[in-house]
């Protein structure tokens, strides 16, 4: 049955990591199609990668984690503090997720640069979100991309937060840079999953803005050729209706 248990498909990896649950690089390339673009030779060439984080990774993390899955030249992430952070963040497993992921898809980007916020206001958010559009910060070239898995309950935003934040996705879009957000965890149940007693419909923001695609996520059922055999849509970003 789509999205049901079934099979795991056929994993590789260094012992370490098959001893564990949950797919693994090949897996996921050749189930979303990425593999056959690997086979054309496309792995990121030129293409400078920005995500935004409100924790922080350890480089032997990522490193133990391209070495076990045998991830062949991967680039090396370059860490920008925003928002008045002077040091980094602690480990979060989130970032250290999203560099992964990021390099097993595309290993040998131009840049991939990890901007780091402790977010303890809305300013430091746009901020944190700002800052790869400036390319004073990203070694003198621009972004292609912007990726973010944060969000919030869009019900919760000030209406000149959002404001602010469109501005800045405007500008991303003007400039080119094709910006990528969460749907979330829990649908149009953002804000219960946020605060575990708001109870109206809320899709999360920023996944839910014109100037984003939203990114949601498949349960997903493997066969031995890690082809999809079943799945089902799991989170989806959707601005409820009044």
């Amino acid at each position: 049955q789509p999205g049901a248990a079934g099979p795991s498909g056929t994993p590789q990896g260094c012992a370490d990591a098959l001893a564990t649950k949950g797919f693994k690089p090949n897996e996921l390339l050749t189930a979303y199609g990425i593999d056959a673009l690997r086979g054309q030779g496309y792995a990121g060439q030129g293409i400078r990668l920005a995500v935004v984080e409100d924790g922080g990774y350890v480089q032997s993390d990522i490193d133990t984690f391209t070495s076990c899955y045998a991830i062949a030249n991967p680039v090396t992430p370059t860490l920008v503090l925003t928002g008045g952070l002077t040091e980094p963040l602690p480990v979060n497993g989130e970032a250290t997720l999203d560099i992964e992921v990021a390099l097993s898809v595309a290993p040998q980007l131009a840049g991939l640069y990890v901007f780091e916020s402790n977010e303890e206001t809305l300013a430091d958010r746009i901020i944190l979100y700002a800052a790869p559009l400036d390319p004073a910060n990203t070694g003198g070239a621009p972004v292609d991309v912007l990726s973010s898995s944060l969000g919030t309950c869009e019900q919760s935003l000030t209406q000149s937060y959002v404001d602010l934040m469109e501005h800045v996705f405007a500008t991303a879009v003007a400039a080119n840079v094709s910006v990528f957000a969460s749907a979330g965890d829990s649908g149009s149940s953002t804000c219960y999953h946020h605060d575990g007693t708001t109870q109206a419909q809320s899709a999360s923001y920023p996944a839910t803005s014109a100037y984003t695609t939203a990114v949601g996520g498949t349960n997903l059922a493997l066969d031995a050729s890690n082809a999809i055999a079943g799945g089902i849509a799991k989170y989806r970003a959707m601005r409820p209706v009044a």
